[in-house]
């Protein structure tokens, strides 16, 4: 009689088990459907960059995969991941950027952007002032405190 009740209980608490599974794979089915569609959304109104900061003593601090909104430009990107710990001077041209993360320019070594370009497997400079380069989706952006013609 023990085990015919022992057994009951046991097939209960197997469908049980059994159940509570199931339920909970339907819920992370769900979850993720709901990720898969903000996902979605979210591709919609934003981009993702990556930003490295090399300060020309072989130290590098890297930014991979920020998502940031449409239409902001680099000196967006660099105040907004410097937490604005970045100086600049204001030109005709725009900002010149003269500081990042309290490391300022010295002698012949300035703040300089490049953008990789993935076709030549090199880094370009920047053609334009940080506050005129509107990024888009994938970039990858280098500041580099370094003298004209060097590379990060």
């Amino acid at each position: 009689m023990k085990y015919k009740q022992l057994s009951f209980i046991l097939a209960i608490l197997l469908v049980l088990s059994a159940l509570f599974n199931l339920y909970q794979w339907q819920k992370f089915n769900n979850l993720e459907n709901e990720y898969t569609d903000l996902l979605q959304s979210i591709n919609k109104i934003s981009y993702k960059v990556s930003l490295l900061i090399s300060f020309g003593n072989g130290t590098r601090i890297w930014f991979n995969n920020t998502r940031i909104p449409i239409g902001w430009s680099l000196f967006n990107l660099t105040y907004y991941l410097t937490e604005g710990n970045m100086q600049f001077t204001a030109t005709q041209w725009g900002p010149f950027i003269t500081s990042i993360l309290s490391v300022s320019q010295y002698d012949n070594r300035y703040w300089l952007w490049y953008y990789w370009d993935p076709s030549a497997h090199e880094w370009l400079p920047g053609e334009v002032g940080a506050a005129d380069y509107y990024l888009k989706d994938n970039d990858i952006i280098a500041w580099c405190l370094c003298e004209w013609g060097e590379t990060p």
